[in-house]
């Protein structure tokens, strides 16, 4: 019964992405990586104004493994990795933006909220367990051409699940 209501709170906070955003050009994807692993994010502005936006990220972020042995070589170690899935929303500032010419602008960031373990992933069934604070505050640089927003930026990640408290990241695709 657990399990239905975080099913419900993931298909409700889609819903509530997807009511408030414009399909054409407020939909993306972005990569982002800490010490031993990486997420792939799907994010929605859900509020725009000339200095703010609000964004709503839905991701899976993959731990690995890797260590160095004995020859300073990469290796994996026995044991396997950990799935995670980060619900987040988060306020990005832009800073300066009316003393700057150009279409480079400096933001600051901060993201707040839940990370749980992935368990299980069937078509009939989703198991989410362990819930803990996700957030994550930084800055970063972002480009727009053409009414088209790409960024890069670097930041804290405060959580203990992730290992590494750097996390950098940047936009892939934006539709």
């Amino acid at each position: 019964m657990h399990t239905h209501f975080k099913f419900l709170f993931i298909f409700l906070i889609s819903i509530f992405s997807f009511s408030f955003g414009n399909l054409i050009i407020k939909h993306g994807f972005s990569l982002s990586m800490t010490n031993n692993g990486h997420r792939i994010s799907f994010s929605n502005n859900i509020f725009k104004k000339k200095d703010f936006e609000f964004f709503i990220n839905l991701g899976i972020h993959s731990e690995t493994t890797l260590s160095k042995n004995y020859y300073n070589q990469i290796s994996s170690s026995s044991t396997n990795g950990r799935n995670l899935i980060p619900i987040n929303f988060r306020l990005k500032k832009y800073v300066l933006n009316d003393k700057i010419a150009g279409m480079v602008k400096p933001f600051l960031f901060y993201d707040v909220g839940t990370i749980y373990k992935l368990e299980k992933l069937k078509l009939n069934d989703i198991v989410l367990t362990d819930p803990k604070i996700d957030l994550s505050f930084g800055t970063g640089l972002a480009y727009t051409k053409n009414k088209i927003n790409y960024y890069f930026f670097c930041g804290y990640n405060s959580s203990r699940k992730i290992d590494g408290s750097i996390i950098l990241g940047l936009k892939i695709i934006w539709i």
